[in-house]
């Protein structure tokens, strides 16, 4: 027990000398604190400001599991081909390389330009190096500008877009971070639009795709209904007296159930075939834009305030250590200094 507190109070009194030393290099380390608040300064002047702009898409569901049409589909084991219509991830369009090339051949009106220009100008200018000398052709143009499109579409999809998702209520929000305002605005607006239009009319093809299929299914199964029909008429007019033959009796059974069961599909189909029509021309709209983006004059990169409380919250302890480093190098120097000494004595 003795030596337990023995070894706490050792530990307590390093702990001790420790903050002692700090406290000693109390004005070195406000001289480091100083140099990353300046640099932190610094770099907020120099860096160039973010604007972001949001917007909020909400996915609606299409309600294809429970329609007339699924119902059909289900009924001859190809459920998969509408319950999977509706199975979008919207992040992932938001951020695809696609709509980013879209974003980068588009024209918009950018402040400190004349006319409208395209993006891919806008950030060649900014990030982008000069047309090299070994393009002498249309074809080498075409080629040097494609490659500027992927590498600027793929800079905007992973730094300039970012989305978000509430998992419980499927509230998707898709950030737009650009050096305008309101060209930050513009390109939100524009991704929501592109979105939701690329979705729905997804589904509509998918719709018009199962539609498809159920009338195929009405049309054959009327031609086989009607064969099923011939073979049971023909069988009766050819087998007047099948009292007497259970074998005929047994192949007459079958004829009529035959008949009984395309009868029933069919009239199912039948029944459904208006309603089909009408789902058809429904309006379905499988995401909504809940907001559209609005125009943030205060800049959303570089954060001040946290650039600020990072800067001082990196430099005490590198200032510390900076301190304890030193103490320990001077005491060193020291213990060497008398080693050397009493060898000389």
């Amino acid at each position: 027990m003795a030596e337990e507190v023995k070894e706490n109070s050792e530990y307590e009194i390093d702990i001790i000398v420790i903050l002692k030393i700090i406290w000693q290099g109390r004005r070195l380390i406000a001289l480091v604190t100083a140099a990353f608040i300046l640099l932190a300064v610094a770099y907020i002047f120099i860096a160039t400001p973010l604007y972001r702009s949001k917007i909020t898409l909400y996915p609606t569901g299409t309600g294809d599991l429970n329609s007339p049409m699924s119902d059909i589909a289900r009924q001859f084991g190809v459920a998969g081909v509408s319950e999977g219509s509706g199975n979008y991830n919207i992040p992932d369009i938001a951020k695809s390389r696609s709509l980013s090339k879209r974003i980068m051949t588009h024209e918009w009106q950018i402040k400190g330009y004349d006319k409208k220009i395209t993006l891919l100008d806008y950030f060649n200018g900014l990030y982008g190096d000069e047309k090299p000398d070994y393009i002498q052709s249309e074809q080498d143009e075409k080629e040097w500008r494609d490659d500027l499109i992927n590498k600027f579409s793929e800079y905007m999809s992973e730094k300039r877009i970012s989305t978000s998702e509430d998992e419980d209520t499927g509230l998707i929000k898709v950030f737009v971070d650009m050096e305008d305002p309101v060209l930050a605005r513009d390109i939100a607006n524009y991704v929501s639009l592109f979105v939701t239009n690329w979705v729905n009319e997804s589904q509509k093809e998918s719709v018009k795709e199962n539609l498809l299929f159920i009338n195929n299914r009405v049309d054959l199964l009327f031609g086989e209904l009607q064969a099923a029909e011939d073979e049971l008429k023909k069988f009766r007019e050819s087998n007047r007296n099948i009292l007497s033959s259970p074998d005929l009796q047994l192949e007459l059974q079958r004829l009529m159930r035959q008949v009984s069961i395309k009868q029933e599909v069919y009239l199912t189909l039948v029944k459904q075939k208006e309603l089909n029509q009408i789902e058809e021309n429904k309006n379905i709209k499988v995401v909504r834009i809940l907001d559209d983006a609005i125009i943030k004059r205060k800049p959303h990169k570089p954060d001040k305030a946290v650039i600020l409380l990072l800067s001082v919250i990196i430099a005490l302890p590198f200032g510390s250590l900076l301190v304890i480093m030193n103490y320990f190098l001077d005491y060193k120097k020291m213990i060497c200094g008398v080693i050397s000494s009493k060898k000389k004595n």
